[in-house]
């Protein structure tokens, strides 16, 4: 990104820039055995990174589709 003008105009530009990224999609991807949940992945679809997981069982994250998504901030666009 690049921009030049007065400190005002880079302030608005800035602020235009964060209200757009808070639009920007945060998924929450479930596994569950048994109705329990056993992992969590946040996930950051724009650019496929996960942004942080959490595992309830001890065990890396199961080796199969994810049985719930939930959108955390965004929409699907």
């Amino acid at each position: 990104m690049e921009f030049s003008g007065s400190p005002e105009e880079l302030a608005l530009r800035a602020c235009e820039w964060f209200e757009w990224l808070l639009t920007l999609p945060i998924e929450r991807w479930e596994w569950l055995d048994d109705g329990e949940l056993v992992f969590r992945e946040w996930f950051f679809p724009p650019t496929g990174e996960t942004l942080y997981h959490l595992s309830y069982s001890g065990r890396p994250c199961p080796a199969r589709p994810r049985d719930r998504v939930v959108l955390i901030r965004g929409s699907r666009n």
